[in-house]
This record gives structure tokens, sequence and C-alpha cells, in this order.
């Protein structure tokens, strides 16, 4: 939120002013005409006291109220799903200016990969997805092979089979006998083809004879071989590679001789072409292929039975793209992805707009922000003078002014108290006004110059002195919320600043101490005052917030040592949940509750600056401290944020939500347990009540989505709050009341005496002490009981739901054990015991307590009038 610092002017011309100097005066002091005027720009609240030492000479008294307009920079945020609605309200005496909204959401790519190699025919699976698009796939081929073999006769492979003539070991190798026509060496191999066979021959020089291969039905050219060498058989001269099924058969033909071979080298054609999904690319060539999310098949053929590398790549991106819908009175659109936050102007209204959008993409990731600024005009403005009211109905326009009906008799000797009242809106800034305080009156010269705003106080005093004064010392009455003073400066007929002599700060009136002045002297004392309290370091405050608009002030470390920290507890917002708006770093801040509140800033670095504001969150805890820290992704229309306790755990915490709709319910939900912890009606505000345990929570509406309720608990027959016994504890501590303990008293002094009393009249006289009669200690132990639920009732309904819900149980099976018992021991006794018969007449008197005689007599009901005659 902007907003635009406010100083109010106030020119005091009093005698014996509260803001005046205290100190001696020569005897005769002569005395000046003067008047008093009160200018400056006041709102609600405001108070303009001053001091007269005498009416005399007043007249001329009037009061004017110009009206000022208030404008503020309000914004409403939050997330909506394609197709989705939303809603908020603009408060605003004149139309809303400057409205913008801006879109954003998380865009994302990636560019995932597969790669491999494929002989032959096959084709590659892959699994794109993305919530936005998927570009074509890029399809890279490398590294073409074709699948030839070499079999040595020293290792010929564990894929390969043959039927020759037997291995010769030699010196040096192995060596395969051939001879004629039916020596095969066989192998795993791809359908191909194959372009020549070479064979390396042992014979010797002298040696002759032909030889040709064959393969299936292809056979070679024939060959005269004619001793040691490297024969190439090619297969119609050359010209004519053929195609070989898997798993060929190489036969090596020598119908003549015979004769040892090292080595048979069969050689594939390499491929001149590649098919990819039906594209023919070069084996080193790129291509690419249309897919999309989802299953993806793409298949690739290599010519003669050789192979490929690939590597296929696409992009996958996720986000929101298109963006088109309404924004209050405006149509607005996007065209492509949204890669960055994009802003629009709108047409707004005062009331209620509408947010309506839709897009394509990842569902619920569209975030909005709609800025406006708000204006709120000087509306009911009052004065009360001394308890006279008088005032203008209405609101006034930016620079119009009226003039307020006052009469000179409400001035009063002493202290003038004079208040400000205005009328305060239901949304937007604060209602604020010009005021031209002023009559006529005969004093001493001063003027006073206040500025106040939400973390700071202070004043510009300047005082013309007609008479020496010794020991002076100057009072300015700062707020109680002012913690301490920062800066106190004074100087003397327009010098230097200096430090003055010395100043104190007492109940938040500061007592400046500046000397001796003389006849004439102008004195001028300057001072600042914080009502936060910065711990370990010192901060600047570099733009201001106006007292009763929302808290948006920016401020500049000037140190910052380890645990640094800004204690707001005493500002007009210090039950407010506090937490940064922007930051010149990466902050980590959490708010610490213990009766004050303390924003910590542990990696705030000297230097930085911050602007600081506050959530729709009022923090209460009722003992003990808690740490609260607002969640970077929540709004103000959907809080959200996370607690975890102080030194202990377990203290109770009472939370508000300051910014719901009167009559509307609202829950305490805890994501971190999936459970409604409290929930309420609306009423400015709506309170929860929960404990400190560390956890997640946020603020619902009945209409949110289904949610359980509960206490996280469960078990035996108490697993919710609704269960019997609970739900009556709870109904007892809120319907029994804090009884005024005189009445305990009461109470308790009746059931005893009323006890004793009793026990007095049946019994004789100093027949039983007064400590030993059971119906005396009985009205004791009520009585404490009484004592205790009355005042504190939760203290007996909070432990007997826990107790109750754990013996319930167990206590309905004794119950059921027991009446079987009971049953069976009657049975027993009716069809006659160990006792012998009896009638049951005289059964049912054995039961009976019989009356003693005197001798016997010891306590309660002894006498002759005892429970049985």
């Amino acid at each position: 939120m902007k907003t635009q610092i406010r100083t109010v002017l106030v020119v005091l011309l009093l005698v014996g002013s509260v803001v005046g100097p205290a100190g001696v005066a020569s005897a005769n002091s002569p005395e000046y005409n003067g008047s008093v005027k009160l200018n400056g720009q006041v709102s609600d609240g405001s108070t303009l006291d001053y001091d007269l030492g005498s009416t005399d000479g007043v007249e001329n008294f009037s009061v004017d109220i110009t009206g000022v307009d208030n404008t503020v920079t309000e914004s409403a945020s939050g997330s909506i799903s394609s197709g989705g609605s939303a809603s908020f309200d603009v408060v605003s005496d004149q139309p809303p200016t400057n409205e913008e909204i801006t879109l954003s959401a998380p865009y994302t790519q990636r560019n995932p990969s597969t790669s491999g190699t494929i002989s032959g025919s096959g084709s590659v699976s892959i699994s794109p997805s993305a919530s936005l698009s998927v570009s074509d796939a890029i399809v890279d081929l490398s590294n073409p092979q074709t699948p030839d073999r070499v079999f040595d006769v020293d290792n010929f492979g564990s894929d390969v089979t043959w039927d020759a003539g037997p291995i010769y070991t030699g010196s040096s190798s192995n060596r395969l006998w051939i001879e004629g026509t039916n020596s095969w060496i066989s192998w795993d191999s791809p359908a191909g083809t194959i372009e020549r066979v070479e064979i390396d021959v042992d014979a010797n020089s002298n040696f002759d004879a032909s030889s040709r291969v064959s393969v299936g039905s292809e056979q070679s050219e024939t060959k005269e071989i004619t001793g040691d060498g490297l024969y190439t058989m090619t297969f119609d001269g050359g010209d004519m590679p053929f195609d070989a099924p898997a798993d060929p058969k190489l036969y090596i033909e020598n119908p003549k001789d015979s004769y040892l071979i090292d080595e048979a080298r069969v050689y594939y054609k390499n491929p001149s072409s590649v098919s990819v999904d039906g594209q023919s690319i070069s084996p080193t060539g790129s291509t690419t292929v249309p897919i999309s999310s989802g299953s993806e098949s793409i298949p690739i053929d290599v010519e003669h039975g050789a192979s490929v590398d690939y590597d296929i790549s696409w992009t996958e991106t996720d986000g929101v793209a298109d963006v088109s819908g309404t924004v209050g009175g405006s149509s607005i659109s996007t065209s492509g992805p949204l890669t960055s936050p994009v802003t629009k102007s709108v047409d707004l209204s005062d009331g209620s707009n509408d947010v309506e959008l839709s897009y394509s993409g990842e569902s619920d990731a569209l975030s909005y922000d709609v800025s406006y600024a708000e204006t709120t005009e000087t509306t009911d403005p009052s004065i009360n003078i001394n308890g006279e009211n008088t005032g203008y109905t209405g609101k006034l326009g930016s620079g119009e002014t009226t003039s307020l009906s006052v009469d000179p008799s409400w001035i009063t000797n002493g202290t003038n108290n004079v208040s400000v009242s205005l009328s305060k809106p239901s949304g937007g800034p604060a209602s604020v006004a010009d005021i031209s305080y002023t009559h006529d009156t005969t004093g001493t010269i001063h003027t006073t110059t206040l500025n106040s705003t939400t973390w700071e106080e202070s004043y510009n005093v300047t005082e013309t002195y007609e008479t020496d004064i010794r020991d002076t010392v100057v009072n300015l009455p700062f707020s109680e919320n002012v913690i301490e003073i920062d800066s106190v400066r004074m100087r003397v007929n327009g010098g230097e600043w200096q430090y003055p002599p010395s100043w104190g700060l007492s109940g938040g009136n500061l007592g400046v101490e500046i000397g001796d002045v003389n006849t004439g002297d102008t004195v001028t004392v300057k001072a600042r005052g914080r009502k936060v309290n910065v711990e370990n370091g010192q901060i600047d405050v570099t733009k201001t917030t106006v007292e009763g608009d929302r808290l948006s002030t920016e401020f500049k470390i000037v140190s910052a040592d380890t645990g640094f920290g800004i204690d707001v507890g005493r500002t007009s917002s210090g039950s407010n949940l506090h937490y940064l708006e922007s930051s010149s770093w990466s902050s980590d801040e959490t708010t610490k509750f213990d009766g004050s509140q303390t924003l910590q800033l542990p990696n705030a670095p000297t230097g930085g600056t911050a602007t600081v504001t506050t959530a729709p969150i009022k923090v209460d805890p009722l003992a003990g401290d808690v740490y609260v820290e607002w969640a970077s992704d929540a709004t103000n229309t959907e809080p959200r944020f996370h607690v975890k306790p102080g030194d202990r755990e377990g203290d109770t915490v009472s939370y508000a939500f300051t910014s719901g709709v009167t009559g509307t319910e609202y829950s305490l939900y805890s994501e971190s347990e999936g459970i409604v912890r409290d929930s309420g009606t609306a009423n400015s505000p709506v309170w929860f009540e929960d404990d400190d345990s560390q956890e997640t929570f946020q603020i619902l509406t009945e209409s949110s989505s289904s949610i359980e309720t509960g206490d996280g608990g469960g078990g035996g027959f108490f697993e919710s709050p609704s269960s019997a016994v609970q739900g009556a504890a709870q109904q007892a501590a809120g319907i029994m009341p804090v009884v005024d303990p005189i009445w305990v008293v009461v109470l308790v002094v009746g059931l005893i005496g009323g006890a004793v009393a009793y026990t007095e009249r049946r019994s004789p006289t100093g027949s039983t002490p007064i400590y030993r009669r059971p119906a005396v200690g009985l009205a004791v132990v009520v009585a404490g009981g009484l004592t205790v639920f009355l005042i504190s009732p939760t203290t007996i309904t909070g432990p007997l739901q826990t107790t109750l819900g754990a013996i319930l149980p167990l206590a309905g099976i004794l119950v059921l054990f027991g009446g079987a018992a009971l049953v069976w021991s009657r049975r027993q006794n009716n069809n006659g015991g160990s006792g012998g018969s009896q009638s049951t007449t005289e059964k049912m008197v054995a039961l009976v307590p019989l009356r003693r005689s005197n001798d016997e007599q010891t306590g309660d009901g002894a006498t002759d009038d005892g429970w049985f005659k």
C-alpha cells in the first residue's frame, strides 16, 4: 500500500503552555498581545490541547475546516482457476484511479531427452508430459554401423556354431580344417545386406585348389587358392550385394582339396539412408517429429541391417497461456504463454468488482494482483472544545472550507482540550481534514510543528522569550505509545544545531533542559520519538504511514547485529501480524508474540531496505509466547500462516481474522493435521483459539472444500469434538459462569455449616468429633469440588473428558461381567446356597442396616431417629 506523508502544523501563541518553557522569570514579566493558532492536518481522534494562563483578550474565535482528499493505493490479490471468478470491494468517495491488474503464473521449461542404438528396424517410446505445450521431437542420428563379423578360430564367440573339419592347434593360433562342400559357420545377426566375405587361408605355397562361399542360395565367385593369404569372395562380381536372412549360415566350399583357415570375415553394406517416422534421412542426419503429451512411439528403420545411434530431445512447457476475461468493467486478454508478469489497465468502480478469467495450460496456476487508488473525502468533521461540540455534517471536497459555529465562552483558563472527530469509512484510507483554529489572547509567542505517523512522532518547537528565564525546560507532550526518543537537538537564534544539556522521557512527556535564556532569544528544539523499539541495531524510516491507514512503512537498516528485530507492539497496529511486503535481501522473517510483537529479521544486512505491512490476522497468546510467520503465497482474502511454539509448547493462543464478512462462518483449518481447529461467525472480527503447536493454518469459509473437523485426537468413545461427553464438557465450560468469589465463600460456609448443625442435632453433645462425622466430610468434599468448578469449569470438565474417554470402554466390559456374576449369584441363593435355606424376606432384612443400641452409637444417625427404627 502506498501512503502519503502528512504533517500536522500547530502554531500556538499561549501563556504558560504545556509545550512552552518552564523556569524562573523576572519579577515584572510584561504581557504581549498575540493569538492562538492551530493549523494543520488532523484525523479522527487527533487532540490539540493547549494552556492559557488567562482568558483575558480571548476574541475573534474561529474554527475553519477544509476538505482534504486522502488517496492511497490498495490492492486485491489471489489465485484463480480457469473459468473461475473472484471479487473484491473498492471503497472510495471518488472513482478509483490508476487501476491495473498484474497477471502472473509459474513458467517452466524442461528439455528431456533419450538416446540409444537401434539395429535394423525398431521404435523408440517416449512419454512427454506438459500442461501447456510439447515441442516437436528432434531426432539426431550418428555413428552408423554394419553388423560385420570376424570369426577367429581362436575365439569364435558364444553365438557362433560351426561344422567343419577338426581344429588344429599350432604354436601361434588355432586353425579350422576346410574340406568338401559342407563346412559352415553360423552366427546371430539381424537380416542385412552382405557385400563380401574374406577368408584367411593357411596353406603351402605350392597349394592349388578352387574355393567359394555361399549364404543360402547366394554363391560367391570361385577363387583359386594358391597358398597363404587373405582371399576376398564377392557376389556377382562385386556388383550385387544380397539380402541375407537373420542368423545366416556361411558355407565355405573346397571340393577339390582341403586347407586350413585362421579367420573368416563377413562384411555388410553400409546404409545410405534411415527412415525416421516415415522420413528418409542420412544415417548422420537430423529431423523433427511431431509429438504431444502422453505416450509416443517414433519408428526408426535402418537399411541393410545396420545400426545407428540416436538422440531424441524435446521441450516440455508448464504454465499459463492465452488469458482472457473481464476485470471490473474491462475486458482483457493476453496472447501466448505468460512467461513473465503482464500488467493491464482496467476500469473499476466503487463497490464490488469481479475478476473472471479463462486460460489454457496449468489449472489453478494463474495469480492476479489488482492495484488501484482509493480516495476518502473529509466526512462529518466535528470539534470538541472543552466538552462543547461543533461540526459539519456531510462531505467536504478537496479545498472546500466550512466555518464551524463556536463561542469564545468555551475557552477556559488552564488546559483547553480540543479533540477532532471524523467519520470512519467502511474501507479505504482514513478521513482527514485541514484545521484552522484561532483566537486572540494575551501571552508569549510559541510555534510548534508536530509530525505524527504510525512508527514515529516528532516535534519542532520554536520559542521567542520576552524576559530572562533561568533553568528553562521545554516540555513536549509525545503520545503515550512513544517508547524512546532517538534524537533531540536545539539551537539558539538560528545558530548551529547542538545537543541540549539533558532531557528525559516520562509518561510520554519529554522534558528538554535548555539552560538560561535572555530576553529576545529565539530557541528551537526538535525531537523525534519512536513507537517501535529496534533491537540489536538501528534503522532510518524512509517512508512513513499516516496513522489510521494500513501500514506500509519503508525503512533502511543503519546497523544490524545478531538478534536484530523491530518491536512493533506499541504501535496502533501492534496486535496485527507484521511481515515484509518487500525487501532488498532474501528475507526469512518471523514474528514473536509475547505480550508485545517483535518482527525478527535474522538475515537483515546493514544497508538493506524493506517495506513492512500488516496482515488481517491478530495474535494474542494468553500465556507464554508464540512465533507466527505469514506464508509467502498468502493473500488478505485467503490468509495462511505458520505457527511454532516459543519457550514451551502448549500455550493457548487466540487468533482473529479482521477482514471477514460479517455474518459469514469461518474456520481455522490446520493444513498440517487436515482438520478444523476452531470456527466462528465474523462480527468485527472473528476469533479462534488453539494452542501454539507447530502447524500451518488457513482461514476458510463454510463454502470451502470438504474438510474434517476435530482436534486431531481420537480413539475409544470420543473420536471427535462432536461426541457426547466432550460436547457436554464444552457446553458446561461455556454455560457455567466465573462466579464472584464472595458467593463461592457463602456457598462453602453454608454447606459445611449446615452439615455440622445437622449432625449436632442428631448426635448427643460431644459424642463424636466434628472431623470424624461422615456428613461433615462429605460436605467438605462437595464444597471443594463446587468451588473449583464454579471458579474454573475447565479444570473439572477437561480431565473428566479425557478420563471418561479412556475408562468408558473398560467400564462397559466390567458392567457386563458384573451383571452376569450378579445374576449367577442370585440363582445360586434362590436354589439354596451354603448358608442354608432362607426366605426372601429374611434375605432382604439381612441387607438392611440395623439400629444399634445407645452403647454402640459412634456416628451420625445413631439416635432412635436413625435411618431405620
